[in-house]
């Protein structure tokens, strides 16, 4: 391995270890209490070798959310290849759902707290998202091409589908469906239905039952 190559692996192995430490901060004291000061404590380095790696909090934490849509995508991509699109679609709506109330941390951090897009310079491309995003348009493109949907568009339809989701899943980790007399706060199913509904709804397919268009 030559020098070039070596540096460029301590360099990864030491925001790893930075990342790693400001994780278990962040999840067990909050956003707050999660400064490069804290950090460096708990990796028993000084604040100042930090800010040779991140040079500001909220870069750590924009790389903190890239390492959570990785895993959402991850997740997301398990979704079984061999049902049709349109089946695809809506599990995929409901791993999605699942791994937000299953994460709440990693949730927070990809669409809830302000710090990690703090370090997007102005009209830069949301980067971290961009590979997640796509993934879910590239079903809904083939959706649209097999004509099971009523929708034309695909960017349209993905900012639908995207916002009804998170719109669910963040309303159940705020806890507002708790006082709602349909649902308790650990009770799904309303939110499962809720998208199943909203899948009924832009379906066109006659074969469409509870969540399903049968192939």
């Amino acid at each position: 391995m030559g020098i070039p190559e070596k540096k460029l692996r301590e360099h990864a192995a030491m925001k790893k270890i930075i990342l790693d430490a400001a994780y278990e901060l962040y999840s067990e004291k909050g956003l707050d209490f999660t400064t490069i000061r804290k950090i460096a404590e708990k990796i028993d380095y000084s604040p100042t070798t930090v800010y040779l790696y991140y040079p500001s909090k909220d870069m750590i934490f924009y790389d903190m959310q890239k390492l959570a849509f990785e895993n959402l995508l991850a997740t997301l991509q398990s979704v079984d290849e061999h049902k049709n699109a349109f089946n695809r679609l809506n599990i995929l709506g409901k791993t999605y759902i699942d791994f937000g109330v299953q994460n709440p941390q990693k949730y927070d951090l990809m669409f809830i707290l302000h710090s990690p897009m703090n370090s997007i310079q102005l009209n830069q491309p949301w980067g971290n998202f961009q590979e997640t995003f796509q993934f879910m348009q590239s079903i809904i493109n083939e959706c649209i091409a097999k004509k099971i949907i009523i929708y034309t568009d695909p960017l349209t339809t993905s900012l639908q589908c995207w916002g009804f989701l998170h719109g669910l899943t963040s309303l159940y980790l705020k806890k507002r469906f708790s006082n709602l007399s349909c649902a308790g706060q650990h009770n799904l199913n309303p939110i499962y239905q809720a998208w199943n509904e909203y899948i009924g709804y832009i379906s066109i397919a006659s074969g469409y039952n509870n969540g399903e268009i049968k192939a």
